[in-house]
């Protein structure tokens, strides 16, 4: 009887501890996407790098991420704003957080494009893409 009751509370202590961490943690995801989405849109490329994971600052430097946004910039226009439409979570520890950049570009029409992010825990939410 005693084991089955410390297994009902060990049961609902990690059934609450998953819901609050996904909770909070999809929240923090969304806050940190909105700062890196604000520093493309600023054009502040070292606050948006400052967002990448480890394994993504290995991939690409502070500079080639710059050169890459610019690039992209001169193509396609920059970033005028976004719209986060949905927030996905993925356990305790992956959200992924899918938004619509709209561009400008001289006099064209704006051009929407529609990007999916990931974030994963890195002492901390932080971007697992660009």
């Amino acid at each position: 009887m005693r084991r089955r009751l410390l297994g009902a509370a060990l049961a609902v202590v990690l059934t609450l501890t998953t819901v609050v961490a996904v909770g909070c943690g999809g929240k923090d995801a969304k806050v940190i996407a909105q700062a890196y989405l604000d520093a493309l849109v600023k054009g502040d490329y070292p606050t948006a790098y400052s967002q990448f994971t480890a394994k993504l600052r290995q991939d690409i430097t502070a500079d080639g991420f710059a050169e890459a946004m610019k690039a992209l910039e001169k193509d396609k226009g920059p970033v005028i704003r976004y719209d986060i439409k949905d927030v996905e979570y993925h356990g305790a520890t992956s959200t992924v957080i899918t938004v619509v950049l709209y561009r400008k570009k001289g006099n064209d029409a704006e051009t929407s494009e529609t990007k999916q992010y990931g974030f994963i825990i890195e002492g901390g939410w932080k971007l697992g893409n660009y």
